[in-house]
């Protein structure tokens, strides 16, 4: 059983995604609408957490880690995303950052290098100065180098400042892991739909039911981390809502009006389509 916080990761291989794997046996994934398969962070942090208890997949994905990351601590992406406007290259993202130092913090318990925890630390630094952003008396950290407050990746953030503030206890994790959650406090009620969880604070969409369930496991052990009832009250509310048919007709009805608002019919047609004939592709 993994030491991680939660049994479900934002990872290719969680989604069943295509995915290759190089000769280390690192993942590779293949980028959305693409045919193009690049090394991702959150897939081979993902990939290390999974596999904790198998030393020699843990292991490769752990040294690819440490050989890879930039000298400022950045694990730089040289890909967009196809379906966000204005999206940058290469670009550094909190969820990939707190992810490699959860999987580093795993290593480092496991080992004692100091190696791996300076990688992590070096990591958390990159987390703090290029993905943390102020939005009003809000501190987010961003999953993606834009301002959508995606909860699924900053929850996954916050879990790897906790990690690594256990380790050092040093006063900048310990302080941006307080501010993070006084803004969960603040913006949690935000993501309720009163009968789904929003994706992100950007739009109004509801999240697909991989991330609803995310959402709950991750409130769940952010009240074991805690004790903060708020979180276990969202757990138990948000966890009702799958049980009702009638919410899950609304949420698939509300996606599918959302996205021919936005495509029109044939551009729908034709996005589905990309989909269907990027997952199938191996």
């Amino acid at each position: 059983m993994s030491s991680y916080h939660v049994d479900t990761l934002q990872s290719t291989i969680s989604k069943n995604h295509p995915v290759q794997f190089d000769k280390n046996g690192v993942p590779k994934a293949k980028i959305p609408y693409t045919k193009n398969f690049q090394y991702h962070v959150t897939d081979i942090a993902s990939y290390a957490i999974m596999n904790e208890h198998t030393p020699k997949i843990f292991n490769a994905q752990i040294n690819w880690l440490i050989k890879y990351i930039e000298p400022d601590g950045a694990y730089q992406h040289h890909f967009k995303f196809p379906f966000y406007k204005n999206f940058p290259s290469p670009w550094i993202g909190g969820l990939a950052q707190g992810l490699a130092i959860s999987a580093l913090c795993i290593a480092y318990k496991k080992k004692k290098e100091e190696e791996i925890l300076n990688t992590a630390k070096k990591a958390f630094t990159c987390l703090k100065k290029e993905c943390t952003i102020k939005d009003g008396d809000n501190t987010w950290i961003e999953e993606y180098p834009l301002k959508l407050h995606i909860l699924n990746g900053f929850i996954y953030s916050i879990f790897g400042v906790y990690d690594i503030n256990k380790i050092t206890y040093m006063k900048t994790s310990n302080d941006l892991f307080n501010q993070c959650i006084q803004t969960l406090e603040n913006t949690l009620k935000d993501y309720d739909l009163g009968y789904w969880s929003r994706y992100s604070l950007h739009d109004s969409m509801p999240s697909t039911l991989f991330y609803h369930i995310v959402h709950i496991k991750q409130l769940n052990a952010l009240y074991k981390i805690t004790k903060n009832d708020l979180f276990l009250s969202y757990a138990n509310k948000w966890s009702k809502y799958p049980l009702k048919k009638s919410n899950k007709i609304k949420v698939k009805t509300i996606r599918t009006i959302t996205h021919l608002k936005k495509h029109g019919i044939y551009g729908s047609y034709k996005r589905f389509n990309q989909r269907r004939s990027w997952l199938q592709s191996k």
